[in-house]
């Protein structure tokens, strides 16, 4: 299979390859086929675990092949009957998923705070996907589950910098293969009490608000923002993605040894049929 590749010269503009970056795209069941047109890797969002069940659900039907099996925990919450899990079971569960799906590897998406057998389950796994070739991705929650696991962590600062995330990841998780999840930014920030990531925009809004401003980038944050007051006085901040920025973020990436990273579908879609995110196989 192809992957798709970024490449970008000394301000991020297309150019002959220099460094690849390999995107993979998370898509559910009914988004898959278009996902895979973009010509790279698909993270198969479809599986969910119950640890206290010792089952894993498949969400939707799914006859794709290839790329990876993303694995949810569920309800996000902690299971109450813990102690009934065979992680064991749990295990040959997820093998026999990969090979009838030719799945490259597994994403432990795990959102609830780290607790008894799904940390388990990471420890359990990580030997024996590794031992049949096959890659282990696991959120930063989970990552001292396992030592030889790639770590997944969010990486779409709308404070500080892109540079200094990716520093502080490649700090904390010295050694370990790092692969960022990079959300395409669009948010309205209220300032000065504005906290948190704001409030997300589509994108017929952020036009909306667009409209006759000034636009400015943030090289700090590799992305677009303007300022403009609402009718109330109160001054917002919109911090925007386009192919462009996401383009230097992953510059940035690939400058601290990042070769991949996770976007989601549909969120890059018209970027690529624009042309403003290119394949290359």
């Amino acid at each position: 299979m192809k992957a798709l590749g970024f490449s970008y010269g000394p301000e991020g503009g297309a150019a002959k390859m220099e460094t690849a970056v390999l995107p993979i795209v998370a898509a559910v069941p009914a988004d898959v086929r278009a996902a895979s047109a973009l010509g790279g890797r698909v993270a198969h969002l479809a599986y969910e675990v119950d640890p206290a069940r010792a089952l894993i659900r498949r969400r939707a039907d799914l006859s794709a092949r290839g790329g990876l099996m993303v694995l949810s925990d569920q309800t996000g919450a902690p299971a109450e009957r813990d102690e009934a899990a065979d992680v064991g079971a749990l295990c040959q569960m997820i093998v026999r998923i990969c090979a009838e799906h030719d799945f490259e590897g597994v994403v432990a998406d795990f959102e609830t705070p780290a607790h008894g057998r799904l940390e388990q389950l990471v420890a359990e796994c990580a030997p024996i996907l590794e031992a049949k070739g096959l890659a282990l991705y696991v959120s930063a929650e989970y990552a001292h589950c396992a030592r030889t696991c790639r770590v997944v962590f969010p990486c779409a600062p709308v404070s500080g910098s892109v540079r200094e995330c990716l520093a502080a990841a490649r700090e904390r998780y010295e050694g370990r293969r790092l692969a960022p999840e990079w959300q395409r930014l669009a948010c309205d920030i209220a300032l000065p009490k504005g906290a948190g990531r704001g409030a997300p925009l589509t994108p017929q809004a952020l036009a909306q608000r667009m409209a006759g401003r000034q636009v400015f980038f943030s090289q700090e944050l590799c992305a677009h923002y303007f300022t403009y007051k609402s009718a109330s006085g109160e001054t917002h901040f919109v911090l925007y993605d386009d192919g462009q920025s996401l383009l230097k973020k992953l510059r940035l990436a690939a400058g601290f040894g990042i070769g991949e990273g996770f976007f989601l579908y549909p969120e890059v879609a018209e970027l690529f049929a624009a042309g403003e995110l290119a394949r290359r196989g």
